[in-house]
């Protein structure tokens, strides 16, 4: 197939962006979730595929069994690490689906398992990284929860399933949702009873939010969710199944008293097992977890932030890395310089920015990005337009950025995977549902989902006993939290037609309505209810706000794996450079040499110094048979900044007759291991 014909077949994608403007009645709407996604039975089985079909590169192995009894998986990518270790290569720790309802980070760190090793091709940046470097990933840290979003009734849950008495009757789980209307989903009821607060919004009644007073508005909602007062306390639903959340329960800030943050910190069978396997590997140099909360999304600043003031730039460039990998494309008019930018739009790039990684449509093969079970569909619906159209599409997509190709392939296959149960190879990104019983801020009711998300991000989350701070604070890591899909995904509305609403619950409904055909939010109807009366019950869908249509996840998870490639390549290191010896006479010889931190990242963090849970660079030279004169036999480095930091030394040795070299080793279980050997003269 020559580039040409590969790339005409592939540009229907842009068919369907602008002109085509999605309607309410679409028979084409994407897959909704949980279509295309992996229960935990299905997970497991896709894990131990890879590892058997790649011995050489996937290694699995459980580091905790959850409370009924699932293994919490671990996949070890790239060099084996040793037993002792010191011999182990620096690491990166993933960790996903920390939440229960955030599936798509399950779905997204399966995609970057699978490309590293090798099933689409490989990465050949990523490959040079494993071949020094450690990745683990643990895919789904919540097993248990995650389940729960695919079992009826579906209902949508952020925690493990540990037992909890939660309204202190000492009784645990026995008064929780249940399905009033026998539809296999647990939503949101609407009751008019006397602790009405809530009336319908004026532009969309399906929008509660708090009645005005002052404006003379009468209160006619209490929101609930679907369910009964099953232990007669007067109460709904108080006490419902489970448990804690995984990403609550970590001991940084951990909230006392609190159910969701569990009894104690690291209480919970799953965080207990990987923070024993954190401690147990000090050469974890980066923690990166898929998330509600998103510390990547906006730029860390002070105040505001917990960083310690040396760490923080090193934070603020990561944000912009990230922020450049996820922004849509600019206007025409703006790249030529015809619009301002609004004070609140992202930085002009900097030119000092790595330039932009290579396309993933490329090769004498473009179709070789679509999975192969869609590519009669994309070949099909190209092949039916017009010869002129073909050749419009063609011009614009071979002039479009390797991200935006991306991105224009990721939103057709949203469009035309509807229905057909997208493969395993298939993921998503995945959005974001925000229902923090805790979260201090007033939250702003949502149309049957609880709480409202933040307008533009998970950032609401809370993050206390959050195993990204943790893992910065107690453990000394880089550590980030990416959220991955915290606003639907909208196409730019036709010439004339109305932009969608910027935020909020309208915003999510326009989604529902234009996107994906009504789908994801059922009407509110009518049902009898035991002691309420009449209710109405409806809402969102369990997990459509957090998990995307599976579509989305392919290029979710290529932006991800872009990102990972640039967080590796800034990590530290080490070189022994400008080593030699230089005799002295009666065999003495002055050897000087400097140790170097080419990386970006300083081989310590500020915050993992004060901690002292950041291991040092060591310093030494091995003599073998020769004998030091003068200099540290052994050197220690709390910290090495990075971008060429670096520290010189000086040692007089006496070598003996047959002695023609000695070795200088500099390590760090967080830099690596570099031995160099210096002849003597």
């Amino acid at each position: 197939m020559t580039l040409r014909t590969g790339s005409r077949l592939l540009l229907f994608a842009l068919a369907s962006l602008g002109p085509m403007a999605p309607s309410r009645a679409r028979d084409d709407a994407p897959a909704l979730f949980p279509e295309g996604y992996l229960d935990a039975d299905a997970l497991d089985a896709r894990l131990r595929e890879l590892a058997e079909a790649h011995p050489d590169a996937v290694r699995l192995r459980s580091i905790a069994t959850s409370g009924e009894g699932r293994d919490v998986w671990l996949v070890t990518l790239g060099e084996e690490p040793g037993e002792d270790p010191k011999d182990r290569p620096p690491a990166v720790l993933i960790v996903a689906n920390l939440e229960a309802d955030h599936v798509v980070g399950s779905q997204v760190a399966l995609g970057l398992v699978e490309r590293l090793a090798g099933e689409d091709g490989g990465d050949e940046a990523m490959r040079e990284f494993l071949d020094d470097h450690t990745l683990y990933v643990v895919p789904r840290l919540n097993p248990d929860g995650a389940d729960r979003l695919f079992e009826e009734p579906r209902r949508a849950l952020h925690t493990n399933l540990s037992p909890t008495d939660e309204d202190r009757d000492a009784r645990a789980d026995e008064d929780g949702p249940d399905d009033l209307d026998d539809d296999g989903l647990i939503l949101r009821m609407r009751a008019k009873d006397e602790d009405a607060t809530l009336v319908p919004d004026d532009d969309d009644p399906r929008i509660l939010r708090p009645a005005e007073a002052a404006e003379g508005e009468r209160p006619a909602y209490s929101e609930y969710d679907e369910g009964t007062d099953e232990d007669g306390d007067g109460t709904l639903n108080e006490d419902p199944e489970g448990g804690v959340n995984l990403n609550r329960n970590w001991p940084h800030d951990w909230t006392e008293l609190t159910d969701a943050a569990g009894f104690s910190p690291a209480g919970e069978p799953e965080v207990f097992g990987l923070i024993r396997f954190c401690y147990d590997h000090p050469e974890i140099a980066a923690v990166w977890t898929f998330t509600l909360h998103d510390s990547l999304r906006t730029e860390p600043k002070k105040p505001g932030t917990t960083l310690a003031d040396a760490d923080l730039p090193y934070f603020v460039e990561l944000s912009k890395a990230y922020r450049k990998l996820i922004a849509p494309p600019k206007p025409e008019a703006e790249a030529d310089g015809e619009a301002e930018p609004d004070a609140d739009d992202e930085p002009a790039e900097d030119p000092e920015t790595p330039e932009e990684p290579a396309p993933i449509v490329d090769g004498d093969d473009p179709l070789a990005a679509v999975p192969e079970a869609m590519r009669d569909r994309v070949i099909e619906a190209f092949e039916g337009l017009p010869a002129e159209e073909q050749d419009r599409l063609l011009d614009e997509f071979n002039e479009a950025s390797p991200l935006g190709r991306a991105r224009m392939l990721a939103q057709f296959l949203a469009r035309i995977g509807a229905g057909e149960g997208a493969g395993e190879g298939e993921t998503a990104e995945a959005g974001e549902e925000e229902e923090e019983e805790e979260d201090e801020a007033e939250p702003r009711p949502s149309p049957g989902g609880g709480p409202a998300p933040a307008a533009s991000s998970a950032l609401g989350a809370t993050t206390d006993g959050a195993m990204s701070e943790w893992a910065y604070h107690q453990f000394g890591a880089v550590a980030v939290a990416s959220s991955l899909w915290p606003e639907p995904s909208l196409p730019e509305p036709a010439e004339g037609e109305s932009k969608p609403p910027a935020d909020g619950e309208a915003r999510w409904l326009y989604w529902n309505d234009e996107v994906m055909g009504g789908r994801a939010f059922v009407p509110f109807d009518e049902v009898e209810h035991p002691t309420l009366g009449t209710v109405e019950v409806g809402g969102w869908l369990p997990g459509v706000r957090v998990n995307p249509p599976i579509g989305e996840v392919e290029a979710i998870t290529e932006v991800q794996r872009r990102f990972l490639a640039d967080l590796v390549g800034r990590l530290a290191s080490l070189a022994i450079v400008d080593a030699k010896a230089e005799a002295k006479g009666a065999g003495v010889f002055e050897v000087t040499a400097r140790v170097e931190n080419p990386g970006s990242f300083p081989t310590a963090l500020a915050q993992g110094v004060t901690t002292r849970q950041a291991p040092p660079v060591l310093v030494r030279p091995r003599l073998g048979e020769a004998r030091l004169l003068a200099g540290p036999t052994l050197d220690r480095i709390d910290a090495l900044e990075g971008s060429g930091g670096s520290r010189e030394y000086r040692w007089l040795i006496l070598a003996p007759d047959g002695v023609d070299s000695i070795e200088l080793e500099a390590s760090c279980p967080r830099a690596g291991r570099v031995v160099e050997t210096i002849e003597l003269p």
